[in-house]
């Protein structure tokens, strides 16, 4: 079952040696909005030799590491305390999802 992008992880025990590892890199606010800019989605072509699974797996990276850039953006960054919460969350989720997909690019003919 994949963890969804937004939203609290949905596991037993939090991997908190991991969220000390997922910090990223030092973010300078004063260009945080050029940077978010940067981490929103843009249209992808399709690789057309890939199978469903592979382009539903390649999809579904680039949405998580999306929302990973940019919810570590705000996690740094934003001015509100529950919205830089619920920000650092969705950074540990993303990357507990792109783990899991990372799993399923062998089942996908990745």
């Amino acid at each position: 079952m994949l963890v969804p992008a937004f939203g609290v992880a949905l596991c037993a025990q939090p991997q908190l040696a991991r969220a000390d590892a997922m910090a990223g890199p030092t973010i300078d606010c004063k260009t945080a909005s050029v940077a978010m800019t940067k981490a929103s989605p843009s249209p992808s072509a399709m690789k057309a030799n890939e199978t469903l699974d592979q382009q539903f797996v390649d999809a579904m990276m680039a949405n998580s590491k999306m929302v990973a850039a940019m919810a570590h953006i705000e996690s740094q960054c934003g001015k509100d305390a529950k919205v830089r919460a619920t920000a650092q969350k969705m950074t540990e989720s993303a990357q507990m999802e792109q783990d899991q997909l990372k799993e399923l690019t062998e089942h996908a003919g990745g």
